[in-house]
């Protein structure tokens, strides 16, 4: 009697290196809204609602499985990359240096200040960068060289700006300048989303119709009020541009709403130019009115893309987030994520049974 040769059994510790990738990767995935925030919403950084929520639910301790789910998983990571602090943008700038392949993954990228000479590095390390949001509200006394190296070699296809009007110095209006410069230039920029600063003037919509690949704009509905009514000029060539599609005016002032349409039919806006306008709520559900009335909510914690995944991150005063480990998340938010890299597992342990049944029969 022939004996059988048992086969070894199916783990989680030798499946497919395509399969656990597969796993991990609805674990680590986030879409470019989710990695921004929302669409240009005023104090975005500062909303703890789904920026913190995402962001934190990235399942980052999964790396810490085995050196094999490390190796699969870290590119996954550093698909979103925020960098929040001067000592993270030097440790970044240290790991894609020692490992460009991690650049080569990148293709969100966050940054909040100038972070000196390291934003260049880290920029040059990631030539695939597809969404960008550069907050430009630097501190006079903080280097932007490198990020304006950055901006330099970047070529996004989003691009999002937030750039608040509580406080500007000299660096600040360098890098704008910079923006409307590059926005104008990059190849490949498709939309642009611009945060809620009064101090825009004409520069933006200027750089926006001498870009040939622009086709969307998203803005606050008081930075279009006041365009609309004190410099229409330059918006009404934007609009009537061929190559622009669509301008999203973000708010639900019903005061906004009445006064920028009559707006753009006083200073003779075309039909077609006037229909280029769609006039949407924000995604989530902010406003704007109340939200000014408000002390910001605390900064919610950053992915954290280097190579220690439970590196602790800072806000921008370099300070320690302020969340406790009881903080309550979104149950139904988690519970979905847990549900979905269950089912692939099982699913994949499944697969592996059924065709060691086939292979006995």
């Amino acid at each position: 009697m022939r004996s059988k040769t048992r086969k070894p059994r199916t783990t989680i510790h030798n499946l497919p290196e395509e399969l656990v990738r597969e796993i991990l990767s609805y674990a680590f995935h986030l879409t470019p809204d989710d990695f921004c925030g929302a669409r240009t919403r005023w104090d975005s950084f500062s909303n703890a609602t789904v920026f913190g929520r995402r962001e934190r639910g990235t399942c980052q301790h999964l790396l810490l499985v085995s050196k094999k789910w490390l190796r699969i998983g870290l590119p996954l990571l550093y698909t979103s990359l925020a960098i929040r602090t001067p000592a993270h943008a030097s440790t970044v700038a240290a790991v894609l240096d020692t490992m460009p392949a991690l650049g080569r993954a990148v293709r969100h990228l966050k940054v909040f200040g100038g972070y000196g000479r390291h934003m260049g590095a880290i920029a040059s390390a990631c030539p695939n960068v597809e969404t960008l949001y550069a907050d430009i509200n630097v501190k006079s006394n903080e280097s932007i060289v490198g990020l304006q190296r950055a901006l330099a070699l970047l070529s996004p296809v989003r691009l999002h700006v937030e750039s608040r009007d509580s406080w500007e110095n000299k660096k600040m209006r360098t890098l704008r300048t910079l923006v409307h410069e590059r926005i104008a230039e990059w190849p490949r920029l498709r939309e642009v989303h611009y945060g809620s600063c009064r101090a825009v003037g004409t520069e933006i919509f200027t750089a926006l119709r001498l870009s040939t690949t622009v086709r969307e704009l998203w803005l606050d509905e008081a930075i279009l009020f006041q365009v609309t009514k004190y410099t229409p000029n330059e918006l009404r060539a934007l609009l009537t541009s061929p190559s622009f599609e669509k301008l999203h005016c973000l708010g639900r002032s019903a005061v906004a709403r009445k006064e920028i349409p009559q707006g753009m039919v006083d200073a003779d806006f075309p039909k077609a130019a006037r229909d280029k306008v769609a006039y949407e709520g924000y995604p989530d559900g902010d406003d704007p009115i109340v939200r000014r009335q408000q002390p910001p909510l605390p900064a919610p914690t950053a992915v954290v893309n280097n190579n220690n995944p439970h590196a602790e991150d800072q806000d921008r005063g370099d300070e320690e987030d302020d969340y406790s480990d009881d903080e309550e998340w979104d149950s139904e938010e988690e519970e979905e994520g847990m549900l979905v890299v269950a089912a692939a597992a099982l699913a994949a342990v499944a697969a592996c049974m059924v065709a060691r049944r086939r292979q006995r029969i």
